[in-house]
């Protein structure tokens, strides 16, 4: 049975996914609970909760569609060139900006939430997965999370091989400069990745610039994500010198919580759709 929990739009918030319908499904019959558990039989579906109780109710939502899959997606193919990963770090510090700016934390940030959508000619990347994100004025979380997922655009290294760690920050910021010099770019690009690109990590590792400095950071600033194929390419040889840098809507997606938890996260997009309404986009 599905029953409309609530109809919003997050449409405006800058640079993040956008949530538009909420359904609470009764799952009487067990049928959706047949298919996640044969989907994770499958392989098809993974989850970092091991998961032996399923909930009577779920929470459904529909989503704004990203038609190319995730920055890891593009990671894992070495399909992410090195104009595309500068475009990320600076949209994402901006939906980072504007989320801080309403006193809310996503708390889940890595490559895997990052999504990427193709108008046939450009890349753009939006934030998305809110199910951890709360009220707080905490944002160490988002801010180191950030820079590890910097870490891993540059290096190639997967998300979480390595975790963060304050005396290891020196080790993360010299292996992204032994990353970029070996990649021979040239022009401002060039520049921004060897001269900058490993500053502003230490400065996010070390959490001395926030994320609305990150966002207005010169040199990630005036770069376009051109589509050359993405995902349906092989990476070239330029990309895999040095390894990681190289429409429509409406598809549902079930959320497993219990309901009242979900209303906890469902409250924090809702007043981020409200600072969106009463909050002018320049004070962000």
């Amino acid at each position: 049975m599905w029953s409309p929990c609530s109809s919003f739009s997050a449409s405006k918030v800058p640079d993040t996914v956008e949530y538009q319908q909420v359904f609470l499904y009764g799952d009487e019959n067990g049928v959706l609970k047949s298919c996640l558990q044969e989907g994770y039989r499958a392989g098809t579906l993974k989850s970092d909760i091991q998961r032996k109780n399923f909930p009577s109710h779920f929470v459904c939502m529909t989503i704004e569609k990203m038609n190319a899959g995730s920055v890891q997606n593009w990671l894992d193919k070495e399909a992410l060139t090195p104009h595309g990963m500068m475009v990320v770090l600076q949209e994402v510090a901006a939906a980072l900006a504007y989320m801080h700016g309403c006193g809310i934390t996503h708390n889940d940030m890595k490559p895997e939430n990052i999504f990427l959508h193709s108008d046939g000619r450009y890349v753009t990347s939006k934030l998305g997965d809110l199910g951890l994100a709360q009220k707080s004025a905490d944002t160490t979380s988002d801010v180191t999370r950030y820079g590890m997922s910097g870490f891993a655009m540059a290096t190639g290294e997967h998300y979480g091989t390595r975790h963060y760690s304050k005396d290891k920050i020196s080790t993360f910021v010299s292996e992204v400069a032994a990353c970029v010099h070996g990649c021979g770019i040239a022009g401002r690009l060039g520049a921004a990745l060897e001269e900058d690109l490993p500053v502003l990590l230490e400065k996010v590792l070390s959490e001395k610039v926030t994320m609305k400095e990150v966002r207005d950071w010169k040199t990630l600033q005036g770069f376009e994500f051109l589509d050359e194929g993405g995902l349906k390419t092989a990476p070239s040889a330029s990309r895999a010198q040095c390894r990681g840098l190289v429409g429509s809507w409406s598809v549902v997606v079930v959320d497993l919580v219990v309901v009242d938890v979900f209303l906890v996260g469902l409250a924090v997009v809702l007043a981020l759709v409200a600072a969106v309404q009463t909050t002018p986009q320049k004070s962000y």
